[in-house]
């Protein structure tokens, strides 16, 4: 059973046009690994988004960076976590990053980004997805 797996769609020239990345919701909901779930959803966001919709998507990265240092007993560096910000209509991606939804999509200026609870050969999971526009 694999707690990550990572897709990439190519279109016929061989430039990437979806990346999907799939959290366990086991992985995701465990005390102790969560916060790692977290962190590679993160990281994920912040390295395949592009500059132009990074900052509009930064209020959701932030969120899920201090969820993360709050859930648990995280060793990090002074001032790594930044201040919170406010959500807006990121909200319902946090809903659904816990598993309270089932649903968040938002177009950006060059990006699709989907969250999506779902299930696979492994159980449940969180779908995060980015298709270039």
């Amino acid at each position: 059973k694999s707690e990550v797996a990572f897709d990439v769609t190519p279109d016929g020239e061989g430039n990437i046009v979806r990346l999907a990345l799939h959290l366990a919701r086991g992985f995701i909901e465990d005390v102790r690994n969560g916060p790692f779930a977290t962190d590679i959803a993160c990281s994920f966001l912040s390295d395949v988004i592009s500059e132009t919709d990074r900052a509009a998507m930064e209020p959701l990265i932030v969120a899920l960076q201090r969820e993360m240092v709050n859930r648990s007993t995280v060793i990090s560096r002074a001032g790594a976590v930044p201040e919170a910000r406010p959500l807006g209509e990121w909200s319902g991606a946090l809903d659904v990053y816990y598993g309270r939804a089932d649903v968040f999509e938002r177009a950006l200026g060059h990006t699709r980004f989907a969250l999506r609870n779902g299930a696979s050969g492994s159980g449940p999971e969180l779908q995060i997805i980015v298709n270039a526009r």
